[in-house]
């Protein structure tokens, strides 16, 4: 598991309570697809013009064999190259209340493309990485949502013997109007396709890293903080490639307040989630994986009371 303007307005009067209680689902499922941009979550979708993106992806394949596991180190750099995925989601939000429940679902498709190149001289061994997410779409659309514009290009650096890797846009927007883009969602979305782990793996290896990603939601900013835990789990053959397992276990906390058409609201969550992820060493490449994440959010919106709502997401990054 980063937004364009004009996005349907949290508050609309509705004479039926039906009416009123599946405008909060609508309302609220917005806010939560963009709280799962940390973890590759939905977005508007892609404007006319785009390129047709891809479809999601929907297939319940059985765990990938498992194989000796290595008796010795395994090194990783990510290698120089091209590199295509595409990163697919399927989310529900669900609210329950005293009147009943009600869910509402979306799936989203972004396709990314990157390049890794080789160090510079005098750059001491740095991996830059440019790219671009070149489509995206999300279904069904709801009423009001407006357009994300694709591509949106991204630059990155991995540095030796660090693992974290901070992408910015290549145009990055004007000031003051950052929830207005799409930059921060589609990065978002990017990050889910690039791994960087330690340059040295063994079996039962584990490490954590922290991330903070803030994306928009019409003017609304939503922080999510994740703690990742890693652990290497054994070899397996995954798309026809000797790999290693990498599992990510996370915890999730996002926050954010805003206000549409001078109607002030809070939201705050908490949730976790967890990955299968797989590399090849052999090349240095990230091969894809999947993430099953749990998110509960809290939403607060004056005249109107407290509302809870539960939103279950299955993303799934492939490589193209």
């Amino acid at each position: 598991m980063s937004q364009p303007a004009t996005h349907q307005s949290f508050v609309r009067h509705h004479t039926t309570s039906e009416g009123r209680f599946a405008h909060l689902v609508r309302r609220t499922a917005l806010l939560a697809c963009a709280a799962v941009a940390a973890l590759g979550g939905c977005a508007p979708a892609a404007g006319p013009g785009a390129a047709e993106p891809p479809r999601p992806v929907s297939r319940t394949s059985p765990p990938p064999p498992s194989l000796p596991a290595p008796t010795a180190p395994v090194a990783f750099v990510n290698a120089p190259g091209s590199y295509r995925f595409v990163v697919t989601t399927e989310a529900t939000i669900e609210l329950s209340a005293d009147s009943g429940s009600r869910a509402e679902s979306r799936g989203t498709a972004a396709q990314v493309t990157y390049y890794v190149t080789a160090p510079a001289a005098g750059t001491a061994g740095a991996l830059t990485v440019t790219g671009s997410v070149d489509s995206f779409t999300v279904t069904p659309r709801a009423l009001g949502d407006s357009l994300a514009v694709a591509p949106v290009a991204f630059r990155g650096t991995i540095e030796p013997g660090r693992r974290e890797l901070t992408l910015q846009p290549i145009v990055p927007a004007p000031a003051g109007v950052e929830c207005g883009t799409p930059n921060r969602t589609m990065l978002a979305l990017a990050r889910e396709a690039i791994v960087v782990p330690p340059p040295t793996l063994r079996v039962g290896q584990t490490w954590e890293d922290r991330t903070s990603s803030t994306v928009c939601r019409g003017d609304a900013p939503l922080t999510t903080r994740a703690v990742h835990r890693y652990r290497v789990a054994g070899a397996v053959r995954y798309e026809g490639v000797e790999a290693l397992h990498v599992t990510r276990a996370s915890t999730l906390e996002l926050a954010g307040e805003g206000s549409q058409r001078g109607i002030a609201f809070a939201v705050t969550g908490r949730g976790s989630s967890s990955a299968d992820l797989y590399l090849d060493p052999a090349r240095g490449r990230f091969l894809g994986g999947t993430t099953e994440s749990n998110l509960e959010l809290d939403l607060a919106i004056p005249g109107e009371g407290a509302q809870r709502f539960r939103q279950r997401a299955r993303q799934r990054v492939e490589a193209k």
